[in-house]
């Protein structure tokens, strides 16, 4: 099944609430795990730009970085134990794979610095 494809400035306007430049097309998968993302927003910043706001949780934007080989796993791990002030949070499989991809698709391309 084809997904219809959109632009992730308009995601990362909505969820920064800030225009930001032009990006690669995203799915409606990663749409999805930015909706997901809203979820985390008390404690994680979850676009592209921004502060989180408890300190001591990381921007979603790094998270990728920090677990380049298994981000959707730890995502799993983590809604059934929870991690330091981080309470368990029910999620799905299916969950932990489309934020899991929203995460990735906040990382700047190849050739561009973080």
């Amino acid at each position: 099944m084809r997904l219809p494809i959109v632009s992730v400035s308009l995601i990362a306007t909505f969820l920064a609430g800030s225009p930001t430049q032009a990006a690669a097309p995203v799915s409606v998968s990663v749409m999805r795990g930015g909706q997901l993302a809203q979820r985390c927003a008390a404690c994680h910043a979850t676009g592209l730009a921004g502060r989180s706001p408890n300190g001591a949780a990381p921007p979603f934007r790094v998270l990728a970085r920090r677990n380049p080989l298994g981000l959707e796993q730890t995502l799993k791990r983590l809604s059934k134990s929870g991690h330091y002030e981080m309470r368990p949070t029910q999620l799905s499989e299916a969950d932990a794979m489309t934020i899991a991809e929203y995460i990735e698709s906040l990382q700047p391309p190849a050739n561009q610095p973080p």
